[in-house]
C-alpha cells in the first residue's frame, strides 16, 4: 500500500489508498477519499501546547526571578518575579473558569497573548456524515491544503459507468501519471470499467 505524507510544522496528514488521515502526538482523525468535501481554512491564533503547560511555565519564570532577585539582592527583580507569578496563576485561574463554562474561545486569551502561533485552522469536511478533520497549521504551511484537493477520488469515475468506458479509462490514465491515482488504484478501477 501507498502512503503519501504531507507533513506541516505540528502533525501530518497520511493519504492512502482509501483514507486521509491527520496525525498530532497519538489522536488522529480520518476520512474516507471518497468522502472529502470542501476544505476551508480560517486564520486563527493557536497554542501549540495545552495552556496549563505554559501557565507553569510562566510561573517557574517567576519563581526564577524572585530566586535570582534572594541572590542577587536586587529589589526590582523581586517585582518583576511577583508578577510574573500573578500573571501565571491568573492565566491558568482565568483558564479553569472559562473552559467550565464552555468558553474555550476565551479561555486561552491570556496565554495566546505570549505563546500564540499565528495561522490557520483547517476543516476537511467529511461528505459521508461522519466527523469532520479539524486542526491547525501554521502561516507557512497554508499552500499544503491546497496539495489535499488532488487527493480526492472523483466519485463519477468510481460510480458512474453509464458514459464510453474508453473516455472513463483515459480519465483513469489521466489522475494515474498525475500521481493522483496509485498503481493499485488504477488497476482496480480498470477492472471495474472493464467489467473483469
Amino acid at each position: 500500500m501507498v502512503v503519501r505524507k504531507i507533513n506541516f510544522g505540528n502533525g501530518y496528514i497520511n493519504v492512502t489508498e482509501d483514507t486521509v488521515s491527520y496525525y498530532l502526538g497519538n489522536s488522529h482523525q480520518s476520512i474516507d477519499r471518497k468522502c472529502i468535501g470542501t476544505i476551508k481554512s480560517n486564520k486563527k491564533t493557536f497554542l501549540l501546547k495545552n495552556s496549563w503547560t505554559y501557565s507553569l511555565r510562566i510561573v517557574f519564570f517567576g519563581v526564577i526571578a524572585l530566586i535570582f532577585s534572594l541572590i542577587t539582592s536586587i529589589s526590582f527583580l523581586t517585582y518583576v518575579g511577583i508578577a510574573i507569578c500573578v500573571y501565571g496563576f491568573l492565566a491558568y485561574l482565568i483558564f479553569i473558569l472559562f473552559s467550565m463554562l464552555g468558553m474555550h474561545q476565551i479561555s486561552n486569551f491570556l496565554i495566546e497573548i505570549i505563546f500564540g502561533v499565528r495561522g490557520y485552522e483547517v476543516m476537511i469536511e467529511n461528505t459521508c456524515g461522519g466527523k469532520n478533520i479539524l486542526f491547525n497549521i501554521h502561516k507557512e504551511d497554508k499552500n499544503k491544503v491546497n496539495s489535499i484537493e488532488q487527493y480526492r477520488l472523483d466519485k463519477t469515475i468510481i460510480e458512474d459507468k453509464k458514459d464510453n468506458p474508453l473516455e472513463e479509462l483515459e480519465k483513469l490514465s489521466e489522475l494515474f501519471n498525475k500521481g493522483i491515482l496509485t498503481e493499485e488504484e488504477f488497476n482496480a478501477k480498470k477492472k471495474i470499467l472493464l467489467n473483469l
